[in-house]
């Protein structure tokens, strides 16, 4: 009996399982059916395409763009070279050397085109042919100007050769002229190291020094040798030549002493004495000195210690007896 019941429900339940199947069946179909529908729907409203050949390369069209290219750039071209060439060169910041002269020397001329005359080789030919010209500058006014600008050394310094003539340097150690002593007792001297065959318009190199000569003990005359060189000598002064344009001190010392270049000496004016040291801390040392002299009275002159050794971060003031 118990048989007959379990069958009986197995049989209700396969009923309702093959149902269901088939009612998943149906709806599946139904979906399909509308997709299908939508899709030839969407064909119906899209618009015809009709497909051709490609258009064979056109060799003609391509030789007259390019000719209409070039055409162009040679119009652009002979514009440049008729309408924006050379006819003024105006310098600017000159005082040593008149227009004319540093015109002549950049090489440029009336007619060159403005945009490709070549200011490089300009600046180049200025730098050289003029030692008083420090730094230039070329730049050009639409639609027939060339500008230049120049920078002459603000002051130069004097130094003498092996042969004990003097000579004009400014504080990079390029040489700028020759001169005489009259003339060298208006600049700043540098001394304690002499130049090897100056050239004027190079770079200044330094001669060695001879070696000194003491008597010793007994009488007799020996030499003592070169303990720095001539080299060093002049790497201290430019050192100190461009802290005194730094601090703006130009013209006001009358000399540097640096045969010592660890003791350098400078003199300022005539009535004090400053003992710099060393190159170090040179800039802070060079406005000392100016802050200090700028306290004294008119009638102080004496030694002034800078070296910042004995006195740290102060400047000492000894008086002349």
């Amino acid at each position: 009996m118990a048989t007959k019941e379990k069958k009986a429900g197995r049989g209700k339940f396969t009923a309702r399982k093959k149902k269901t199947r088939q009612a998943d069946m149906l709806r599946r179909a139904s979906r399909h059916t509308e997709q299908r529908q939508a899709q030839e729907a969407r064909k119906a409203k899209a618009p015809a395409v009709n497909y051709s050949q490609p258009a064979p390369f056109n060799h003609r069209r391509l030789v007259i763009q390019l000719g209409i290219v070039a055409a162009v750039v040679v119009a652009i071209l002979l514009g440049i070279s008729v309408f924006f060439n050379v006819e003024n060169v105006v310098v600017h910041g000159s005082d040593k050397y008149d227009a004319w002269t540093i015109r002549e020397a950049s090489g440029i001329n009336e007619g060159e085109n403005l945009l490709t005359f070549g200011s490089m080789r300009a600046k180049v030919r200025i730098l050289e042919e003029l030692p008083y010209i420090q730094n230039v500058r070329i730049g050009v006014s639409l639609p027939d100007t060339v500008n230049i600008y120049v920078t002459e050394y603000p002051v130069v310094y004097s130094i003498q050769d092996a042969d004990n003539a003097w000579w004009l340097i400014g504080s990079d150690g390029k040489v700028v002229d020759q001169t005489d002593v009259g003339a060298a007792a208006a600049h700043t001297k540098i001394l304690g190291v002499t130049l090897h065959d100056p050239v004027v318009g190079a770079d200044a190199v330094a001669a060695e020094g001879q070696p000194e000569s003491v008597t010793n003990t007994e009488g007799e005359t020996v030499p003592v040798p070169v303990v720095t060189s001539g080299e060093d000598r002049l790497e201290a002064a430019m050192t100190v030549m461009a802290a005194l344009e730094k601090c703006d001190v130009l013209g006001q010392v009358a000399s540097v002493d640096v045969t010592k270049p660890g003791d350098i000496i400078a003199w300022y004016s005539d009535r004090f004495e400053v003992l710099l040291g060393g190159t170090g801390s040179m800039n802070k040392k060079i406005a000392w000195m100016r802050d200090a002299v700028a306290q004294m009275e008119q009638y102080q002159t004496g030694t002034l210690d800078v070296t910042f050794t004995n006195y740290p971060n102060q400047a000492a003031f000894t008086p002349f007896e």
